[in-house]
């Protein structure tokens, strides 16, 4: 009885563990069904483009771009017999492109994302 407990404790805590991407996909999927007006009305605001997909569909296109500083690693060599690695920051642009697909009603019926900036 208590192995049986503890198994179905260790299985609802493992159901719980949802990967912050995997949330990010979750609310962008939360848009399907959505009328293109909530869409503009919310935090995206208007498209950055729009365009006509090969269905016959709208595409609104939100573009994002961050610049992010990041750290890369390199051999300090100044300091021959103590040699080590020292951080060395640049900086990185980063882009998420965001598709909503649109059908003749308004309603969103996909959410297309790419790039290195879309969380």
């Amino acid at each position: 009885m208590k192995k049986l407990l503890v198994f179905i404790f260790i299985m609802i805590v493992l159901i719980g563990c949802v990967s912050p991407r995997q949330r990010h996909v979750e609310r962008m999927n939360s848009w399907e069904g959505q009328h293109i007006n909530s869409l503009i009305n919310s935090e995206w605001g208007y498209p950055d483009q729009t365009t006509i997909a090969p269905s016959g569909n709208k595409l609104l296109i939100y573009n994002k771009r961050e610049t992010v500083i990041k750290n890369h690693y390199v051999y300090d060599r100044t300091r021959p017999k103590n040699m080590k690695y020292v951080e060395v920051p640049y900086t990185d642009t980063e882009t998420c492109k965001t598709f909503f697909e649109i059908d003749g009603s308004g309603k969103i019926i996909n959410v297309n994302q790419r790039g290195s900036a879309c969380r």
